[in-house]
């Protein structure tokens, strides 16, 4: 076994860690439907060049999720949609969702 290996095997071996997990109450998903979409998206970019990845990948990822292309998403971002009517107006949901591996 390689390094790399036992480090990924590490990884999905471990447990969570309980005081980590989301709490999800209707109040806090009343709070999440109502942040909008646009607050958070610099974040989402922060992140992803954080890690390496770019802002065009983030924006393939969106449209493979959620079927925004690039015309699309920044009418979201400007009209500064709540994430309650970015997921309404998403071409599809979670239909591809079952693809994604860990």
């Amino acid at each position: 076994m390689t390094k790399v290996d036992d480090k990924y095997r590490r990884y999905y071996e471990r447990k969570p860690i309980a005081s980590k997990r989301m709490k999800t109450t209707p109040k806090h998903n009343q709070r999440i439907a109502t942040m909008t979409f646009t607050s958070v998206y610099p974040h989402y970019i922060a992140k992803v060049e954080k890690k390496g990845r770019t802002k065009e990948e983030l924006h393939d990822v969106i449209k493979w999720l959620r079927g925004f292309d690039e015309k699309k998403l920044q009418e979201l971002i400007d009209e500064d949609v709540s994430f309650e009517v970015f997921f309404q107006r998403a071409a599809y949901l979670a239909t591809k969702q079952k693809l994604i591996v860990p």
